[in-house]
């Protein structure tokens, strides 16, 4: 786990996995403004590590913004399943979504962004979700979304914070 932290401001960025004796639990931020964790080198959570990552973002300030880059499936299931995952002002800014060719199999793993390919609940609105077309770059047949895509983005049922 890398951090730079300047004046409130944390840039978390996390490697490997989060369970028992994760060093992010570690992390004291108590004077946070803004918490922005980077999980793009994450490889996986386990139970422990769930406890964990709930009970360390219990200690986020709630007038701390904290956002979420490149988030792993892994990380987006445990937000949509598991109640208090994500803090009240947590929002996920984008994620990496896998893919999967029908016809050969091919896997692909795809970004996709707040504001673009999907938006949270927000003022009387639904969430969104506008997934892209994507083609296989072995036989350019179009590829489906390889998670559920009603049950991994139940997070953006709540409501962004302002």
């Amino acid at each position: 786990m890398k951090v730079n932290k300047n004046q409130g401001n944390y840039e978390v960025f996390i490697e490997g996995s989060i369970g028992e004796g994760s060093p992010l639990f570690q992390l004291d931020v108590r004077d946070a403004v803004l918490i922005s964790i980077d999980m793009e080198k994450l490889t996986y959570i386990n139970s422990v590590g769930v406890k964990g990552w709930i009970q360390w973002t219990l200690r986020v300030p709630p007038k701390s913004k904290f956002s979420l880059r490149r988030v792993p499936l892994v990380i987006i299931n445990q937000a949509s399943m598991v109640s208090g995952f994500l803090p009240p002002q947590a929002v996920i800014e984008n994620f990496q979504a896998p893919f999967v060719c029908p016809d050969c199999n091919t896997e692909a793993v795809v970004p996709l962004a707040r504001g673009k390919e999907y938006e949270y609940a927000a003022g009387g609105q639904p969430k969104r979700v506008d997934l892209p077309t994507i083609n296989c770059p072995k036989c350019k047949a179009e590829m489906e979304a390889d998670f559920t895509i009603a049950k991994a983005l139940a997070f953006l049922d709540k409501p962004v914070p302002a």
